[in-house]
């Protein structure tokens, strides 16, 4: 009876470690996307040949302000005398804005209304840009939601949108609701010189620093109790053993 005891004391310990384990895993890997962007790789339409597209309804869920550039939504596989699409921040399809070729510095921008918010809570605003290529020089982009506005820049690469990076920024709402923008150049009135590449967009929740260290604690002990498991046993001089 003892030792059956012993065996579901020990059964229930393990149980317990190895899900906080998962949780573990869960909540460091997080969900592949946060369901607050509608459409945030913009892949909704999928284009056709040639592969870019200036009519907005093509990119549902999404605004567009200012300048049209050379194009608004762009898919892998477009070529020109200059260049070619080959690949997308995510997926096959992307948005720009800026002014288009040999054109000067124009306003031009996208947004959307996120929903589902809770006030006071820390999200993280996650997105992919790429400068157009090797006439653009590097580029720029301005995000802005619920007060908080911060600039990216990117330095270019081979026709194009070829070298894509990801980004972010954390934001705490004061509403359910707030307005994402994101704006051509760092000074939003100016804009940019030719077009650059938006994709990925993606709005999540910060875990809380006490969520973070729970799962340490939850890593550390499921890590102890495994190697416990698999030191030998030590034997006593009646014949048995303790763990």
């Amino acid at each position: 009876m003892k030792s059956a005891t012993l065996v579901l004391v020990r059964a229930r310990q393990w149980l317990v470690v190895t899900i906080q384990g998962l949780a573990a895993v869960a909540l460091l890997a997080g969900p592949a996307r946060g369901g607050l962007v509608t459409n945030g790789s913009f892949e909704a339409v999928q284009i056709g040949a040639p592969f870019n597209s200036s009519n907005p309804a093509d990119i549902p869920g999404w605004t567009h302000t200012g300048a049209v550039g050379d194009s608004l939504l762009w898919g892998v596989g477009y070529v020109d005398v200059v260049g070619s699409v080959t690949v997308a921040g995510d997926g096959r399809q992307f948005v720009s804005m800026g002014s288009g070729f040999n054109a000067p510095p124009l306003p031009a921008g996208w947004m959307q209304t996120i929903n589902g918010l809770t006030p006071g809570t820390t999200y993280r605003l996650t997105f992919d840009m790429a400068a157009e290529g090797t006439d653009s020089g590097p580029q720029s982009l301005t995000a802005s939601i619920a007060g908080v506005t911060q600039g990216f820049t990117e330095i270019n690469g081979p026709d194009y949108w070829r070298n894509w990076v990801s980004e972010s920024m954390t934001f705490t709402p004061a509403a359910s609701s707030e307005v994402l923008t994101f704006s051509a150049g760092l000074v939003p009135a100016v804009g940019q010189a030719e077009d650059v590449g938006l994709d990925a967009v993606d709005i999540e929740v910060t875990p809380e620093p006490s969520a973070v260290a729970l799962v340490g604690i939850g890593v550390v002990c499921s890590c102890v109790y495994s190697w416990r498991r698999r030191k030998p046993a030590k034997a006593h001089g009646d014949g048995q053993s303790t763990f």
